[in-house]
């Protein structure tokens, strides 16, 4: 997994298509999004399916 400047999240490595956005709902940026999912998927409280 790797956080791109656009704040989103790649998953996969080869194509854009993996990418999944994560959008800004508060006064967080991107990165901080990007950053508390990449710790759910860690401690896997969040699955991609």
């Amino acid at each position: 997994m790797r956080i791109n400047p656009n704040g989103n999240v790649g998953i996969g490595t080869k194509t854009p298509e993996y990418l999944l956005t994560i959008r800004d709902t508060s006064n967080l940026t991107p990165y901080s999004n990007t950053a508390l999912l990449a710790t759910a998927i860690q401690d896997n409280n969040f699955k991609l399916v």
